[in-house]
């Protein structure tokens, strides 16, 4: 329908009118006193002493002084991914706090802060399954694979109104998050703990109070009570120490494998090449399987199979997971609820867990009770899935080896043997992937393994890896440490320093000495005269998502040159990568893209220098990848091997 003029002047007339700006189409031709007022605006402040017997022709764009006619300098703002408004040239480039994500808080979108002790009061104004119930939702909706970009829209379109809903609107429109995944699990602990087991009286059927809750702990999350830890002035990378710490923890948090590469990493780590090497050297590494299955009474193939049916069955039904006799169609009844039993704990254990570690770490990043327990157990045969990630994490993503670490740490020879079993097969997995970015030319090899390197240098410090890129080398160190409990927690500066060492100091020694062979002679190596090198690039690759960042990247900077590592000015900066990240060098690589050299020696000199690698590559270089070859086809095949096992009958061998 289109407007006539009329009735589009009254519209424009009763819009503007607070502002005297007259209606765009006059009935009338304009007064005087109209004709003075447009002169007001048009050239009311120019001065005297400029002429002004001329004529301007307005232009589409053109931005003028107000009561001139003179164009103004452009100095145009836009408001950056974080939520900064600077100018307009600023933004052009990517900086590291372009890639934090910000979520909103209560204080945001109702207008005030809910406090602490009424977020305790709606607690206790409905049932702790309300709660659980409305947590596990949300989660499920914001893990699952094929997540809607919309699903937070909608959200805040069925929940707000009014001034909320205009507030949540403009949140969503700057690129706020309004869903806190954090703030849904610290409420689902709060709530364990608070919360009645039954129905309040008169407990109504919205969830409008839960939502209130959800608000006040993300106002509790940015206003972090001061007697969790000791308030301190330190500084550490330029920040106040408890700044450095909460953002560490944050890029932990919010950092993880995807499904699919969490899958693929399973299936080749711990499916394929663990068995592999325990055949091939029974008397070196530990049967896994055989120990899993004594350390927690459950087959292994048994505890593929079930987490496979219930991350894919909760991501499309919800999540509430039922036992009937129709799961014997899958496996016995038992069998299925062992494996549950053991990924689950009920409302008292959770209690008792949830509260030790808050003892020890503190409660805004202490999540390892449902990392352990990502199911609650409500009865004998109903559990609720709290988080699709966390069940994937435990499972897939490699949790399943402190089950037998348990197991046998009393024993320092099947601990040793377990530990250099994962160990080595990362490190084949990584081997497999670095072949396949950097194939042979021709008959001659470029990648080098630390068997080779043995061999050309003798028994000294070498690294597992080296890339030949003609006039650069790639060094390459793998390991299978991860960050502990305490960094994870934000627990101290002294933990995460710890970490740091621990990641870097004896991979770092390995890599600086690796280089100064390959700078005496590399010919020991390649069998090739000796070239002149530009750079050399050292990287760790960690089984882990270390969180990094210029905080992070400024202590891991700070500790080699302490130990007086990589300073050569041909060396540039180390680079700590995860598994996923080397899986998307691969998936670049065979779409034609950058290589591994090229991403590196851009990444040095770039603005995302001290973030992820990926990171840049995404929001620096522009780079657009999907799944490499190799990773959507071990992700593909996962369910037809879970068909495999879905065998009713005895319970299988370890």
């Amino acid at each position: 329908m289109t407007l006539p003029p009329e009735d589009l002047n009254r519209l424009i007339g009763e819009r503007f009118s607070s502002r005297n700006i007259h209606p765009l189409f006059p009935s009338a031709p304009p007064t005087q006193e109209q004709l003075v007022r447009l002169r007001e605006i048009f050239a009311g402040r120019t001065p005297p002493e400029i002429p002004s017997n001329y004529l301007t022709v307005p232009a589409a764009g053109r931005i003028m002084a107000t009561g001139t006619s003179t164009p103004l300098i452009p100095n145009t703002f836009a408001r950056h991914p974080s939520g900064l408004i600077a100018p307009a040239s600023s933004s052009a480039f990517p900086r590291p706090i372009d890639q934090v994500r910000y979520y909103a808080t209560a204080t945001d979108i109702l207008g005030a802060p809910i406090p602490p002790d009424e977020v305790v009061r709606l607690l206790a104004t409905r049932s702790c399954m309300t709660f659980l119930y409305f947590c596990a939702g949300m989660m499920i909706m914001l893990e699952s694979p094929g997540a809607e970009p919309g699903i937070e829209r909608q959200f805040v379109e069925s929940t707000f109104g009014g001034e909320a809903l205009d507030r949540a609107r403009t949140l969503l429109a700057a690129d706020r998050k309004i869903l806190n995944p954090q703030a849904l699990l610290v409420l689902a602990k709060m709530a364990l703990i608070v919360s009645p087991t039954e129905a309040p009286p008169g407990e109504p059927d919205d969830y409008r109070n839960v939502v209130f809750a959800m608000l006040g702990v993300a106002d509790l999350l940015m206003e972090r009570q001061s007697d969790e830890r000791p308030a301190d002035r330190n500084q550490w990378a330029g920040l106040p120490e408890k700044t450095a710490l909460d953002l560490t923890s944050s890029l932990y948090f919010h950092s993880g494998s995807s499904s699919a590469h969490e899958i693929a990493h399973f299936r080749r780590v711990w499916r394929q090449l663990v068995p592999q090497l325990v055949a091939e050297k029974p008397e070196q590494y530990l049967d896994f399987a055989g120990t899993f299955r004594q350390a927690t009474g459950v087959p292994f193939d048994d505890l593929v199979t079930v987490t496979a049916i219930t991350w894919a069955t909760c991501a499309q039904s919800g999540p509430v997971i039922r036992l009937d006799d129709s799961a014997t169609s899958v496996l016995p009844m038992e069998r299925i609820r062992a494996v549950l039993d053991l990924l689950s704990a009920d409302r008292t254990t959770l209690v008792k867990e949830i509260n030790s570690e808050a003892e020890q770490l503190g409660f805004t990043w202490t999540f390892s009770t449902f990392g352990r327990f990502p199911l609650v157990r409500l009865a004998q045969n109903t559990y609720l899935l709290m988080s699709p990630r966390l069940l994937s994490g435990r499972v897939f993503g490699g949790l399943i080896y402190h089950d037998v670490e348990q197991y046998v740490r009393r024993d320092k020879t099947k601990k040793g043997r377990l530990i250099d079993l994962r160990g080595d097969a990362i490190e084949a997995y990584a081997v497999e992937v670095l072949n396949r970015i950097a194939p042979k030319v021709g008959d001659q090899r470029r990648v080098y393994l630390e068997s080779d390197l043995q061999l050309a240098y003798g028994e000294t410090q070498l690294c597992d890896a080296v890339i030949d890129y003609e006039d650069t080398f790639i060094l390459v160190e793998v390991t299978s440490r991860r960050l502990t409990r305490e960094s994870v927690a934000g627990h101290t500066i002294g933990d995460l320093e710890k970490d740091i060492e621990k990641l870097c100091g004896d991979k770092a020694e390995q890599l600086d000495s690796t280089i100064r062979q390959l700078q005496e002679d590399e010919s020991a190596l390649t069998g090739l005269p000796n070239r002149p090198r530009r750079l050399y690039h050292p990287v760790i690759v960690v089984d882990d998502h270390f969180p990094i960042s210029p905080v992070t990247m400024s202590g891991i900077r700070s500790h080699i040159a302490s130990r007086g590592y990589l300073g050569d000015d041909r060396i540039t900066q180390l680079e700590v990568i995860s598994l996923d990240e080397l899986d998307h060098v691969e998936a670049v690589a065979e779409a034609g893209g950058p290589t591994f050299q090229q991403l590196l020696e851009g990444k040095n000199s770039a603005r995302l220098r001290d973030m992820h690698l990926v990171n840049y590559m995404r929001a620096e270089r522009g780079l657009v990848w999907t799944m490499s070859s190799s990773v959507d086809r071990l992700f593909s095949e996962l369910l037809p091997e879970v068909l495999d096992m879905m065998t009713p009958g005895p319970q299988p061998g370890p």
